[in-house]
């Protein structure tokens, strides 16, 4: 009953009714001044038979009288004569019969002929005595008359009666239409000030000019820029005044250039609020032509990112942490073979070292810069590996640089390749025949890859090396399709059997491990690296054995 009510509510509603209830409205307008002009065309009416017959009456009276006169006067010399007295004008508009003691004495030619018969309503009798003769005028309108000043003026009027009705219907339709429109109009735009005032930043429209005065701005500039809208929108406070400055021109040069090229500009700056913080801001925006301002404004909108960047850094420090303690698991689980790879070049230099101490003693002195040249080569040998070693243990931030990506491929497998030939693993490489440079943290992106060949190669050891003992790793160079950038794969394939079905769905999950006293984050940390990189780890098995870990890196042009 409820809804019902709330429907019968809205249907009833003029302002928020559908359209055939404004339809229905309309109809009963037009219908309610049919009735009030039909009121008004009846007085109307009423009042033009009264004044004809009040015409007719008199012009009864005006012949009778005529009439008598003329015979009391004995001014005609026969009774015919009198009719002669009666103007032409009265003849003109009105029939008249005269009868004597009821004897038909006079009429006029259309009634004789009776070619325009009038209705017996509109008639009029005069009765007088004469010489004790009973005489009556009958005096009637012309057709004409009726039909001029009768019947034809309210043809009219019922015709004007009917357009006024119309007129009237549309006007209130048009009128129900405007007015729904318009509260329509008026609660699409609350619910879009709504929407805006409950975003988290400042949506905004703004002249493109020096500092960006405001046009307008939601509720959002108060948490923002601690500035009301007033103050914004009446130029109180400008934007160009809060933004950092040494963020200014920075900021002025994308909006000037997106404008410029009728383009979106996207950015992030610092603002300075009205208490003096400093906001990281992230802005998204478009230059539009505006009709009202006749000038091209600035839409867009500005949210506050400050402390996202830090949830963004602190994820960061834990992923390298997760990265560093990764690294360090790896390097312990290596120790041996860097241990054996340190330990040739010093054996060597001890031995080199002997041999010069007994050259000198035999005064052999042409040697000696021999010597010295291997000693300075297993020296600088020695310090490559502790360097590498350093490299991987390092923990904080690093920068990216432009690498060669065969050069990538050459420093893992230096790295690993002691480890690989305790395990008794070949490795193979395949590199890609286009030199291609990489834009990367060289230390993250050699970590990946020492994951995936220690994997491989755990795996072929489990199963005894039953299925080959040699892993490859490749680099190749993928064309890019339609406006695709061009990447540059990194593949490693092992023959370890490969990975279950089931397993597969959950292999980059954090503490997911196929090994059965693996931690599980050196996958997903690997995941993680790779995409911070704008590529994407993935797994691909072919065949019954043989595995293939592969990501893609952009190539840096």
């Amino acid at each position: 009953m409820e809804s019902f009510m709330r429907g019968t509510h809205h249907y009833f509603n003029i302002f928020t009714a559908p359209l055939r209830a404004r339809l229905l409205y309309a109809i009963i307008s037009g219908l309610l001044a049919i009735s009030m002009i039909s009121v008004i065309i009846i007085a109307l009416e009423q009042q033009s038979r009264e004044h004809i017959e009040r015409l007719t009456q008199s012009t009864a009276n005006s012949v009778a009288v005529l009439i008598q006169d003329g015979l009391q006067l004995q001014q005609q010399r026969s009774i015919a004569d009198a009719f002669d007295v009666i103007p032409a004008y009265l003849k003109l508009d009105h029939d008249f019969v005269v009868t004597i003691d009821g004897q038909v004495v006079y009429s006029s030619e259309s009634a004789v002929n009776d070619l325009n018969p009038v209705a017996t309503s509109w008639q009029h009798e005069v009765t007088f005595l004469i010489n004790q003769q009973l005489w009556q005028v009958v005096s009637q309108p012309k057709a004409d008359l009726l039909y001029r000043s009768h019947y034809r003026f309210f043809g009219i009027l019922v015709l004007l009666g009917l357009l006024v009705s119309v007129t009237v219907a549309l006007a209130t339709l048009t009128a129900l239409s405007v007015i729904s429109e318009t509260r329509l109009f008026k609660d699409e735009r609350n619910k879009v000030q709504h929407l805006l005032n409950i975003l988290p930043g400042m949506a905004y429209q703004a002249y493109n000019s020096a500092d960006w005065p405001m046009i307008a701005v939601n509720d959002g500039c108060k948490d923002l820029t601690g500035y009301s809208r007033n103050a914004l929108m009446q130029g109180e406070v400008l934007w160009g005044s809060m933004i950092h400055p040494n963020d200014y021109e920075y900021v002025n040069q994308c909006v000037s250039t997106a404008v410029e090229q009728q383009s979106i500009f996207e950015l992030e700056y610092r603002i300075i609020t009205k208490d003096n913080q400093t906001k990281l801001v992230w802005e998204r925006g478009e230059a539009v032509y505006s009709v009202v301002h006749q000038c091209l404004i600035l839409e867009g909108f500005i949210t506050d990112i400050s402390q996202q960047r830090v949830a963004e850094d602190q994820m960061r420090e834990h992923v390298e942490h997760m990265a560093y303690m990764d690294r360090l698991n790896s390097l312990g689980e290596m120790a041996a073979g860097i241990a054996h790879e340190i330990n040739q070049p010093l054996a060597a230099i001890s031995l080199f070292s002997q041999s010069g101490k007994h050259l000198c003693q035999n005064e052999q002195y042409g040697r000696l810069p021999d010597i010295f040249d291997q000693l300075s080569t297993h020296s600088r040998r020695a310090g490559a590996v502790l360097e590498r070693m350093q490299m991987m243990t390092h923990q904080g931030e690093r920068l990216k640089q432009i690498v060669d990506s065969n050069t990538v491929i050459s420093d893992v497998i230096k790295l690993i390749e002691s480890d690989a030939r305790i395990r008794q693993v070949t490795i193979t490489r395949v590199d890609c025949a286009t030199a291609t440079q990489i834009y990367v943290d060289l230390v993250q992106i050699q970590q990946v890859l020492l994951n995936l060949l220690r994997n491989g190669m755990e795996a072929m050891q489990s199963l005894a090396f039953s299925h080959g003992n040699t892993i490859e790793i490749s680099t190749e160079l993928q064309h890019p399709v339609n406006t695709s950038p061009t990447l540059i794969k990194f593949a490693v394939k092992d023959t370890g059997g490969g990975v279950d079905k089931e397993m597969q769905a959950t292999l980059f999950d954090a503490f997911s491990s196929t090994k059965p006293n693996g931690m599980g984050i050196g996958l997903s940390i690997s995941k993680t690296i790779i995409e911070a990189h704008g590529g994407r780890l993935q797994y691909r098995q072919h065949g019954a054995f043989v595995s293939e870990f592969y990501f893609t890196l952009p190539v840096y042009v």
